[in-house]
């Protein structure tokens, strides 16, 4: 629902911004549309730039690009979802596209909103209210980034795919809500969609960033990590990253470490080896490794 409310907002202010510019500026030629209604115009496509591989647990960047070469455009509307008939993935940020921070005249878009969800992004841009920029006719316009982490096996393929409604496997016969504006709010484009894909591959220790001693992965050392490495240790917990749990670095977890994560809260004088003001890599090379950490 969110996303359809976007969608109509930014085809009512597309439209008063193009009929406000009709008093003073000719208006720019509507891009072609088919005759067909949801068929999509020539040359418009919406695709991803996609890493080839993506070790498991890593953080992993799909570019969201959008060909325009027939026409300009006042702007467009986005929902990317993860395709979960592929293998697991969840959807960690996302952040405009390059072309989103300069397209209003050297300057970032009038409107551009970005919502995230574990399973799909929406998003939503004006270029200008006063309809005296648009994103010009071109190839490979970088208008969203997509940080994704791969939780699958190794060989796995995971996917991202422009959808509508909440997502297409939900709801087949929804309106579609990836669509292009043309000058003027004129009649919606639906270009082409093409899915991105990368593949899992094996994870290496050094792939995965982390905090020695941030156990439970607030990105902070607190009591919360003694609480996270006691059920470990004694309850038959789990943790994701083994490497923050070892906190004297020897490769192993046991009680010595235990005892570590209470050092803070006793004034003990004890230096927990790196990585510790900032996320990094184990620099020891170890049998321990970290599938994935919640604030690196």
């Amino acid at each position: 629902m969110k996303s359809l409310i976007l969608a109509l907002v930014l085809n009512l202010v597309l439209g008063s911004a193009g009929i406000a510019r009709d008093d003073a500026h000719p208006a720019e030629p509507s891009s072609p549309i088919s005759d067909e209604g949801n068929t999509p115009a020539s040359g418009f496509r919406l695709y991803f730039d996609s890493p080839s591989e993506a070790p498991q647990g890593s953080l992993t960047t799909f570019r969201c690009l959008l060909d325009n070469p027939e026409a300009a455009l006042a702007g467009w509307s986005l929902m990317v979802c993860r395709d979960s008939s592929a293998g697991l993935h969840n959807i960690v940020s996302a952040q405009s596209g390059e072309v989103t921070t300069t397209v209003n005249g050297g300057g970032p878009a009038a409107f551009a909103a970005t919502t995230v969800f574990q399973s799909h992004v929406l998003q939503g841009v004006v270029v200008d209210f006063f309809g005296n920029h648009t994103l010009p006719a071109g190839l490979g316009h970088e208008v969203l980034k997509i940080q994704t982490r791969p939780l699958g096996e190794t060989g796995e393929t995971v996917r991202l795919q422009y959808c509508s409604g909440i997502c297409d496997e939900f709801d087949e016969d929804s309106i579609n809500e990836s669509l292009l504006v043309p000058p003027g709010g004129g009649t919606s484009i639906f270009p082409d969609f093409e899915d991105g894909e990368t593949v899992i591959s094996e994870m290496t220790p050094s792939t995965m960033l982390f905090l020695r001693g941030d156990v439970d992965g607030d990105l902070q050392r607190g009591i919360g990590d003694f609480y996270s490495l006691q059920s470990f240790l004694f309850l038959a917990g789990e943790i994701n990253c083994a490497d923050s749990a070892d906190l004297n670095d020897d490769g192993r977890i046991d009680v010595a470490d235990l005892y570590l994560t209470l050092s803070p809260f006793f004034g003990m004088d004890v230096v927990i080896p790196g990585p510790t003001g900032t996320c990094g890599d184990d620099e020891t090379e170890d049998e321990l490794t970290c599938l994935f950490h919640f604030g690196c």
